[in-house]
């Protein structure tokens, strides 16, 4: 149920994502951190509890130790490709401009 909500929620995630991201939500930890504090009777408050308690949880994972990307510009690329795009040109953001010399134009 998790895994189905998620890829709805994040429909553009590649799927070994959300599957790294479910299975962080799932772990034996975070279960027995949510049980601890709750009584689960019936298949509808099981669900209600993955969405109410655990799926909130997301705001608290790292997705980059989660699901590490060995080749961030790879997958974006993929991504925009997917998404109709022509060309993806790797640009560097929020760093100093190079130094001219005086009078340069």
């Amino acid at each position: 149920m998790l895994l189905s909500y998620l890829r709805s929620h994040l429909p553009l995630a590649p799927e070994e994502f959300v599957r790294a991201v479910a299975e962080q939500l799932s772990s034996d930890e975070q279960l027995s951190n949510i049980g601890k504090h709750l009584a689960v009777i019936g298949e509808q408050r099981a669900k209600v509890l993955v969405i109410d308690v655990i799926v909130p949880q997301l705001i608290d994972v790292d997705f980059a130790d989660v699901f590490p990307l060995r080749q961030p510009l790879a997958v974006l690329t993929d991504l925009l490709v997917n998404e109709g795009a022509k060309e993806v040109e790797p640009r560097i953001l929020r760093s100093k401009s190079v130094d001219r010399p005086s009078g340069a134009a």
